[in-house]
């Protein structure tokens, strides 16, 4: 999943692909606050799996996905959101490493 370490632990696959989606989109240099969180509950993670589904519209993803699908696991609706997610993941690498270089130069100016 992207280099998403949580995606090998024995977790519920629900867990895996909301806390997935979160870090990719948080890595994508997209300013949103999602943070997935091990001791959420249901509604916790139904109201974190809004605000992901209105990141993907905010980020203009292609690909329609609601809530109740990524509860449902509707892997064929969330495939392709995954995969566009991770090659944005990818896109944003080379633009977090240039800031993190900039940033820590700085700091170590000071």
């Amino acid at each position: 999943m992207g280099g998403y370490f949580r995606a090998r632990l024995n977790i519920e696959p629900f867990d895996k692909i909301l806390g997935g989606m979160c870090w990719t989109i948080t890595g994508s240099n997209f300013d949103v606050d999602i943070e997935f969180e091990d001791d959420m509950n249901l509604g916790m993670k139904m109201n974190l799996a809004q605000k992901v589904c209105q990141s993907l519209k905010e980020m203009e993803c292609p690909f329609p996905l609601a809530p109740h699908q990524i509860r449902g696991l509707d892997y064929g609706n969330i495939y392709p959101v995954m995969d566009w997610l991770i090659k944005k993941l990818k896109e944003s690498r080379d633009t977090r490493a240039i800031i993190n270089r900039k940033q820590g130069l700085y700091n170590y100016r000071r």
